[in-house]
């Protein structure tokens, strides 16, 4: 048995052959409350962030796709994963895990020392662009190039393919960079204190890569600054727009400097079908039409952007081989 693992910064996705995506749950692990587990993982340990008393912890033991604390990372693992797999996990099955393209060795240690903690009995890695164009393109490991854009939790990877990666290029951001934006505008023009998941809900509801045509305000809670006393007050779309305008600029920025590096025999496939958006990030609004602007290419957002990469590791290496082969 097979399992694809995507470990992200914010997300744990699990997926098979049979079931598809089985798990998403949050990468988080906290202390346990007195009486209760040692540790507490997932959507439990998540709503501790922020809350929880000085004597009590919860981390995100991912950053930037890679293992940022391993003993947490291992404990996280070894917590939810024997849970959520159920019985089959007894069988010590083999994981095949996504990891950012220009991981370092030393980083992939960390990751399979954190697995193999938690039982898995075989670990494989692949690149999370190739995933994530595997998931995204099922005409990708043929003899048309594909350029994917994955927009992450803290990292933006963008990649050309042919099939396998010809150049990739990264930055660490993502969605949660989105949401600094949105805190910092806040604060700095309504004089207001929100939390993360605040600022986050409000970047679902009413952020926007784009125009749009639904102009509408929403109401904001949190801290007034000056006096520390609870406020609320009224945003639109237009100001979030302008507040996540140099995020946005930034991943323009990247995926040109991949253009610029993409050697020429790739140019026309990628003029022909454009930028394969992937990643949670990729659900802003409007991002896709933002990117088509100021790139001056066709961009599409693939189905359930975030699974993508999860869904992509199923396709095993010999499965994305044979595909080139038979097209040669």
């Amino acid at each position: 048995m097979k399992l694809g693992l995507d470990l992200g910064s914010s997300t744990l996705r699990m997926a098979d052959e049979k079931q598809g995506v089985f798990l998403r749950e949050a990468c988080v692990i906290g202390d346990g409350l007195a009486g209760g587990p040692a540790f507490v993982v997932g959507a439990t340990a998540e709503k501790m962030l922020g809350r929880t008393p000085e004597h009590l912890h919860a981390v995100c033991p991912m950053g930037r796709g890679v293992v940022s604390a391993p003993l947490a990372t291992g404990e996280f693992l070894k917590q939810l994963l024997p849970r959520a797999v159920g019985w089959r996990w007894k069988w010590r099955p083999e994981v095949v895990a996504a990891v950012p393209a220009r991981i370092t060795e030393p980083q992939k240690e960390s990751l399979v020392k954190a697995l193999r903690f938690a039982g898995a009995s075989n670990v494989s890695l692949m690149a999370k662009p190739v995933a994530a164009a595997l998931g995204a393109a099922p005409e990708t490991g043929t003899r048309r190039s594909t350029m994917v854009v994955d927009v992450g939790a803290e990292t933006t990877e963008v990649a050309a393919l042919a099939p396998g990666i010809v150049v990739c290029e990264a930055i660490p951001l993502g969605g949660r960079q989105f949401d600094d934006a949105i805190l910092c505008h806040l604060r700095n023009v309504h004089g207001l204190e929100v939390s993360r998941e605040t600022a986050e809900e409000l970047k679902k509801e009413l952020g926007s890569a784009h125009p749009v045509r639904e102009q509408k305000l929403v109401k904001v809670f949190g801290r007034e600054m000056d006096s520390s006393l609870p406020h609320a007050v009224e945003v639109n779309g237009k100001e979030l727009r302008e507040c996540l305008l140099h995020p946005l600029n930034q991943i323009v920025s990247l995926v040109k400097q991949t253009l610029d590096k993409t050697p020429p025999g790739l140019s026309s496939d990628i003029f022909e079908h454009g930028l394969v958006l992937t990643g949670n990030g990729a659900l802003l609004k409007g991002l896709d039409e933002f990117l088509a602007d100021r790139c001056g290419l066709k961009v599409r957002v693939a189905p359930n952007p975030g699974d993508c990469a999860v869904l992509g590791l199923l396709r095993t290496t010999h499965d994305f081989h044979q595909k080139q082969t038979e097209e040669n």
